[in-house]
């Protein structure tokens, strides 16, 4: 893992408040991602009515919601996945949602420990995400090096998904993230389900990576 600018991290996750955006920044805090007035609405009703929010450069944002679908969509029109219906979302002064090539070139977002391959170890894994990047098999092998020390690794490195416990999985897709040195993060419920020793060392490093 190289030295590198900040990175900006959005963690999604679910909660008993309503969705909703807590917008105070310090004068020094600058915006990274504007959010304005998204919207994205199905043949039923409305999923997302009227977003408006900032994420700030070298800063964790989290969004809590009690309904699940909610975080979901507004994570798969970040990454492209799904289209909003209407609104817009900044990026260094571009709208993404028109120029969304551009954003996933500067974005890293975790998989889902069930999307990980059975058959590859923790190593092939980040040598295949690597070269799918674009990088050559020499930079993809230290990539590849620099993350399984950066996360600790060394010792699952041979292993595959269906060795290793969730905390582990979940650092794997950490480090499938971190790939490519992005400039923005997504991390989808980056700790649910995972035990208390695990989540401490995902949240200290991804703290680490925002310091």
């Amino acid at each position: 893992m190289k030295d590198s600018e900040p990175k900006n991290i959005a963690l999604f996750s679910k909660s008993k408040q309503n969705m909703k955006s807590i917008d105070e920044p310090l004068p020094w805090m600058k915006i990274a991602i504007k959010i304005i007035n998204l919207h994205k609405r199905n043949k039923l009703h409305n999923i997302i009515k009227g977003l408006h929010m900032n994420v700030y450069m070298g800063h964790i944002t989290v969004l809590l919601s009690p309904n699940l679908i909610n975080v979901i969509t507004i994570l798969q029109i970040l990454t492209g996945m799904v289209q909003a219906s209407y609104g817009k979302i900044i990026v260094q002064g571009t709208n993404v949602l028109q120029y969304s090539n551009k954003f996933k070139q500067l974005l890293g977002f975790s998989i889902d420990v069930n999307a990980l391959f059975n058959s590859l170890s923790v190593k092939e894994h980040l040598m295949f995400f690597s070269i799918l990047r674009g990088m050559t098999v020499k930079k993809a092998k230290h990539e590849t090096f620099n993350l399984i020390t950066f996360l600790n690794l060394q010792n699952q490195a041979s292993c595959t998904p269906g060795m290793l416990s969730l905390g582990i999985r979940k650092r794997l897709c950490l480090a499938i993230s971190l790939i490519g040195d992005p400039e923005f993060l997504i991390l989808n419920q980056p700790t649910e389900h995972v035990d208390s020793e695990s989540t401490k060392q995902l949240r200290d490093k991804i703290i680490v990576m925002v310091l």
